[in-house]
């Protein structure tokens, strides 16, 4: 099948300039380095939060309880900020999470 082009007749998949794949080149290096520097930040938060937990855990000596009560209360408070800010300036939850299969899934998950 052939379309008509900027080039005049030809296929479909007219050819790039030179110009056009520089900058493609340039936006992809972009975006690795975007994804990179978004994967070492993860890294790095994660290992900090773990050796800040386990900090405290060892100041706490034979009692450890309280850090795994106030971590597990802070998440539960956090997600329900999260969750409240979604129905408030979103106006609600997408049609399809609400189906039970897709609660079956989060069940399962949480079981």
């Amino acid at each position: 099948v052939e379309f008509k082009t900027a080039r005049g007749r030809g296929p479909a998949m007219a050819p790039k300039d030179d110009s056009m794949e520089l900058e493609e080149g340039h936006g992809r290096a972009a975006i690795a380095a975007g994804q990179i520097g978004l994967f070492l930040l993860l890294l790095f938060s994660n290992v900090g939060q773990r050796l800040t937990f386990k900090g405290l855990g060892y100041t706490l000596g034979a009692y450890p309880y309280f850090i795994l009560l106030t971590v597990s209360g802070a998440f539960v408070v956090i997600f329900g900020v999260i969750c409240a800010a979604i129905l408030v300036l979103t106006g609600g939850w997408l049609p399809e999470t609400r189906t039970w299969r897709a609660l079956g899934a989060f069940w399962a998950i949480g079981f």
